[in-house]
């Protein structure tokens, strides 16, 4: 229900129904009286996600009771098994998540449905992605539409999340997670944004030259986003906490240091790559180096290139550097050699 101040709960005896939720906010919590979600077994937990993967790949988030095992297997091509979760028939199992899925109805007709709560969740989530992919970080109601479906790559249709207008949702969203301001029709959406610190500003600024040690190593100088923590630990020998520089997420991090990386997101892949900037700020670096081992301070580019090989490990490749040939690429750092010094023979 989306009626500021009320909510459908289940009393003592699991009958559903209409009653107060607070002071006029609906409470994030389950059972009548409780404030937080309980902590579920393990097993029926993983059943709740399973659950709710499947009503969310169904019209409006709806499923008939009866229909639940078959869409299942549909879904996640195996069986479902009731008696895995130490139950025999479908509606007892949902009794026990009524803060995740809500069970409408009685006898033949009871209809699942995802509870406000979790929608609430669900809307903030995708329209928090929508956000992050604005250059300005923020949307209007208007405009929300068209950006989600560049986003999202499908139609934003807010019958989907449970209610019939945006407003609904948005009003029961915390202004800790999306930034709500104006009114009517006249409404922006923004992500929260907290000034760093100085001592955060400058853990920030070390960062950066932490992420272009570690991804000067790497080929392309690119890495897949989720593979950044783990090769940080591994590289520096303890954990990346992001709340030490005053974000809440990895990748409110990285933006927070745009001259040094830039995230790309393709489909569902993620990948972090060095700026232009950088890339050739730490070939500059290596070129310096090969070069102060000669005794004129020049070389052959033919020679050049092959102590780059034996020192890196690898070719240098120019498309790295945004150029068709090798000469292009030298031809970006005048300030470190010049072309015209390199011989190719």
């Amino acid at each position: 229900m989306c009626i500021p101040g009320v909510r459908v709960a289940l009393n003592t005896n699991g009958v559903k129904i209409v009653c107060f939720s607070g002071k006029g906010k609906i409470i994030l919590g389950d059972d009548l009286g409780r404030s937080s979600s309980p902590i579920l077994p393990t097993l029926l937990f993983q059943f709740s996600k399973e659950a709710t993967e499947v009503l969310k790949h169904s019209s409006y988030c709806r499923l008939e009771l009866n229909l639940f095992l078959q869409a299942y297997n549909h879904h996640f091509g195996k069986q479902c098994h009731l008696i895995d979760y130490g139950y025999t028939k479908l509606s007892d199992i949902f009794s026990t998540i009524p803060h995740i899925i809500q069970l409408l109805g009685a006898g033949d007709k009871q209809i699942l449905t995802l509870t406000h709560q979790v929608q609430i969740k669900r809307f903030a989530q995708d329209v928090t992605k929508v956000l992050r992919s604005q250059a300005s970080k923020q949307v209007t109601l208007e405009d929300l539409p068209a950006a989600f479906q560049r986003c999202l790559s499908r139609p934003f249709n807010i019958v989907e999340y449970g209610v019939c207008e945006v407003q609904d949702i948005i009003v029961d969203i915390p202004n800790t997670v999306i930034m709500v301001d104006g009114v009517g029709d006249d409404i922006t959406l923004s992500i929260p944004h907290r000034d760093q610190t100085p001592e955060e500003i400058v853990r920030t600024q070390r960062f950066g030259r932490e992420v272009v040690d570690l991804m000067s190593h790497k080929p392309n100088f690119s890495m897949p986003f989720q593979q950044f923590i783990p090769d940080y630990h591994h590289h520096f020998g303890r954990q990346c906490k992001v709340a030490d520089y005053g974000v809440n997420k990895l990748l409110e991090l990285f933006e927070a240091i745009p001259e040094i990386v830039q995230l790309e997101i393709t489909g569902n892949d993620r990948q972090l790559t060095l700026t232009l900037v950088e890339r050739l700020s730490i070939l500059a670096i290596i070129v310096i180096n090969l070069l102060r081992h000669c005794h004129f301070k020049s070389m052959a580019l033919c020679q050049l290139l092959q102590l780059y090989r034996r020192e890196q490990g690898h070719h240098l490749q120019p498309i790295d550097y945004q150029c068709k040939t090798v000469e292009q690429v030298f031809q970006k750092m005048p300030h470190v050699v010049e072309v015209d010094l390199f011989l190719s023979h």
